[in-house]
């Protein structure tokens, strides 16, 4: 009962709290706080700083010394914008949180005697409305995420990067929030000292602390190939199916891969030369995301380089050779196809 309390005070102290706290093992106090504009990069807030012990105690009204390690975790790492009405409800942002001292580093909630320095940087992409709420967190979740969606936010829509990072939450995190919906909310609100015995993660322990050990030395290379590892895919879905639309259908056409073959009716579709892969042509309004899942399932199975044996007729392919290696065409069907 006495660690539920302490549980509770951190959970409804929280929600008064400032506007976001950054967490690596623990909470990290003295990192400095900058936005950018997700899109343009332009620089919205720079300068400001995480509360560290100090400062948290100055801010703590009572007798600090009087706090479990547990409770001092509500206060230390926190920061509160000086002036939030530079943010845009509706624009996305990213925040980074970097360098500062790890106050619980080993583990166990115990407030370390010498904290331990933080040399990277965590990110997390949030929205005007969120940077102007409270009781969120910036950690090496949040991070992984922007490590993944970070190389397609220009083929996005707003809207399509909102289904994305709800897409991506889902791989990572359970219903933190407890509203009976997964979404990227769930991973703003995740916090390794709340959510103790790694209640509510997805993606395996390991996987995380291998993750925070990265950023936290500031291996940029290695936190981002961590990151990814933790979704299914190498792209979001949405960006394949976007690319399938754009430019691989007409790949499709044009090397006489669908009329005839894989569209039905075709001789790959039917009778003794059926295939797996029987596609939809551009009439149907969903061809482009009926099309990406039918590939992804065949890269799943067999491999890239299966589709492109395929293709080239190094593997025997009944149609004989469509894309030439090399050429424009069947390079672009094969950075394609590692999307999946």
């Amino acid at each position: 009962m006495d660690r539920l309390r302490k549980i509770l005070l951190v959970l409804a102290s929280i929600s008064l709290m400032a506007c976001e706290q950054a967490q690596m093992f623990g909470p990290v106090g003295g990192a400095m706080v900058s936005v950018t504009e997700l899109r343009s990069g332009a620089v919205v807030v720079t300068g400001e700083f995480t509360d560290d012990e100090d400062a948290a105690r100055a801010f703590y009204s009572g007798d600090w010394e009087q706090l479990s390690p547990i409770q001092k975790t509500v206060f230390i790492g926190n920061h509160q914008f000086a002036d939030s009405s530079v943010f845009s409800d509706n624009t996305w942002y990213l925040l980074r949180i970097e360098g500062g001292s790890d106050y619980y580093a080993d583990g166990n909630f115990l407030a370390e005697p010498n904290p331990v320095p933080v040399i990277g940087a965590i990110h997390a992409i949030v929205s005007g409305a969120q940077l102007k709420s409270s009781g969120f967190l910036v950690t090496p979740m949040t991070d992984a995420v922007y490590q993944y969606l970070k190389e397609f936010v220009d083929d996005l829509t707003d809207q399509e990067l909102a289904a994305e990072l709800d897409q991506a939450a889902a791989q990572l995190v359970g219903d933190i929030d407890s509203d009976e919906d997964v979404d990227y909310v769930d991973v703003l609100k995740y916090s390794r000292v709340l959510n103790f015995n790694n209640k509510g993660l997805v993606v395996a322990k390991a996987d995380v602390s291998a993750l925070t050990t990265a950023l936290s030395a500031g291996d940029a290379v290695l936190a981002n190939t961590l990151a990814d590892a933790m979704f299914a895919a190498p792209a979001p879905v949405l960006v394949a199916e976007k690319a399938y639309a754009s430019s691989i259908a007409d790949i499709i056409d044009g090397a006489s891969c669908g009329p005839g073959c894989h569209y039905s009716p075709g001789i790959a579709t039917s009778g003794p030369f059926a295939s797996d892969n029987v596609l939809v042509p551009g009439s149907n309004p969903d061809f482009a995301s009926i099309n990406t899942a039918n590939f992804a399932s065949i890269v799943a199975t067999d491999g890239v380089s299966y589709i492109l044996g395929k293709v080239s007729a190094s593997i025997s392919h009944q149609g004989g050779p469509r894309l030439t290696p090399g050429s424009s065409d069947y390079n672009a069907f094969e950075a394609w196809l590692n999307l999946l």
